[in-house]
C-alpha cells in the first residue's frame, strides 16, 4: 500500500460509490428492496476487492522469487463479476 497512490484509490472507491448510488436510486424509485445503501456498499466492496487484488499482484510481481501472471488479478476481477447479478 503506497501512500502516493492513496488519492487514486480514494477516487476509484468514490467512483464505485457513485455508480452504485445511481443504480441504487434507480432501484429505489422502482420500489425494489435493494436500494441506495445496499448498492453503494456492494459497489465499494467489489472495487476494494479488485484494488486489493491488483496490489497483491503488484507485490508478487516485485518479488523476484514469485512468478507473476496477469491472470492472477484477472481471476479476482472475474470472481467479483460472477457474484454480482
Amino acid at each position: 500500500f503506497d501512500f502516493p497512490d492513496l488519492g487514486a484509490y480514494l477516487f476509484r472507491l468514490g467512483a464505485a460509490a457513485l455508480a452504485g448510488g445511481i443504480i441504487g436510486l434507480d432501484r429505489e424509485a422502482g420500489g425494489h428492496w435493494a436500494g441506495l445503501r445496499t448498492h453503494m456498499i456492494v459497489a465499494i466492496g467489489a472495487a476494494l476487492f479488485v484494488l486489493l487484488g491488483a496490489n497483491i499482484a503488484d507485490l508478487r510481481r516485485a518479488s523476484p522469487t514469485q512468478h507473476f501472471t496477469l491472470s492472477t488479478s484477472l481471476r479476482l476481477a472475474r470472481q467479483v463479476q460472477r457474484t454480482l447479478p
